[in-house]
């Protein structure tokens, strides 16, 4: 779970086309998942990662959040599947539905 959390944070450090969505204010997104509970948050300075995950949270995924971050498949289907709970409002979800498809791994090949 670390290594692809620290890959997308590399990934909105280093992807000059994603810098627009990231927000000026701090969105807080809070992962919770067998491995643990991580808080991301998210603004125009780039991404923080915790381990800490006290605090306020505008988003939270809970259950299988592994494959979402590997870029495999959408988080809307994952939580139509049941393999994930989102608790936040829609916008959110949308827009880090979004920032997770542009952080997902390149994979070559394809």
């Amino acid at each position: 779970m670390e290594e692809k959390l620290f890959a997308m944070q590399a990934a909105c450090q280093d992807r000059t086309h994603i810098w627009p969505l990231l927000p000026r204010e701090p969105v807080r997104v809070l992962l919770e998942c067998r491995g643990g509970s991580w808080l991301l948050t998210i603004s125009d300075q780039g991404m923080d990662v915790s381990n800490n995950a006290s605090g306020n949270w505008q988003l939270k995924l809970s259950g299988e959040v592994e494959p979402l971050l590997a870029g495999e498949g959408q988080l809307r289907l994952h939580e139509r599947m049941g393999a994930v709970k989102i608790s936040g409002f829609y916008r959110f979800q949308l827009w880090f539905e979004s920032l997770l498809w542009l952080c997902r791994p390149y994979r070559e090949g394809k």
